[in-house]
């Protein structure tokens, strides 16, 4: 990983404004329409609008779109007005923002990556306008989950993965981020790793018939069955 870059960023964005002058043609004498034309052109059309998110270690960022359109991160003040130390990393259109204070645990590989996609994160609507919570998935070592970590809400206890569902209150993400990332703790110490609770979208026109569903549905009106069992896919899934 590379060192963690030294530059504080500000936390100030403004839009501009493009004028363009018009001159009056010189060759004729403009015609009544142009006479209505205003003097100045018009104010560039607006980009999106600044995005904030809240990361899993307390961190905030702001997101915005710089004139090629690409997608940029400022590290805003946290609450003891320091600015943390950040390192950005773009992945096609995907832009991932590391803080200082996450540097050990992705490290260490007990956290997953996308918690940082900031562009990730927007697009599954776990922006601060949309959201106050975290949303995640804790696995253990053990299968017995150790105590809810301080700042979250427990979730459904998936066995199956010696998983935890857990939600991290965006007001107190940096408490939780601080008990569940600490080797000792009660809540961190048989941590196996972090994952962003991803949300999934269902394919079931290209699986089912993959596997022959849509021929077999119509042959299930023997036995009494008249219509196909439905199945509604989760939305959120547990982390590969």
């Amino acid at each position: 990983m590379r060192p963690i870059s030294r530059t504080a960023l500000g936390a100030a964005t403004a839009a501009v404004l493009a004028v363009t002058a018009i001159a009056p043609s010189v060759a004729a004498p403009p015609d009544e329409r142009d006479a209505e034309r205003p003097l100045t052109g018009r104010a560039a059309p607006a980009g999106p609008e600044p995005v904030t998110l809240t990361l899993v270690t307390g961190d905030k960022v702001l997101v915005t779109t710089d004139a090629s359109g690409a997608s940029v991160a400022t590290a805003l003040p946290r609450p003891d007005g320091s600015t943390p130390l950040v390192q950005t990393r773009r992945s096609g259109r995907d832009l991932y923002v590391y803080p200082d204070t996450a540097v050990a645990a992705l490290a260490r590989g007990t956290v997953d990556e996308e918690l940082f996609n900031v562009t990730g994160l927007i697009r599954q609507g776990y922006d601060d306008s949309r959201t106050h919570a975290v949303p995640l998935i804790a696995t253990y070592t053990a299968r017995t989950a150790p105590a809810t970590p301080r700042g979250a809400e427990r979730g459904q206890a998936l066995d199956a993965i010696d998983g935890l569902a857990l939600k991290a209150d965006k007001e107190h993400t940096a408490t939780f981020w601080s008990d569940i990332t600490a080797p000792r703790s009660r809540a961190g110490s048989r941590l196996k790793k972090l994952w962003l609770d991803r949300k999934v979208q269902a394919t079931l026109d290209k699986s089912t018939k993959q596997i022959g569903a849509d021929r077999a549905w119509p042959r299930r009106s023997w036995a009494g069955a008249r219509t196909p069992c439905s199945w509604s896919p989760p939305e959120t899934s547990a982390p590969p």
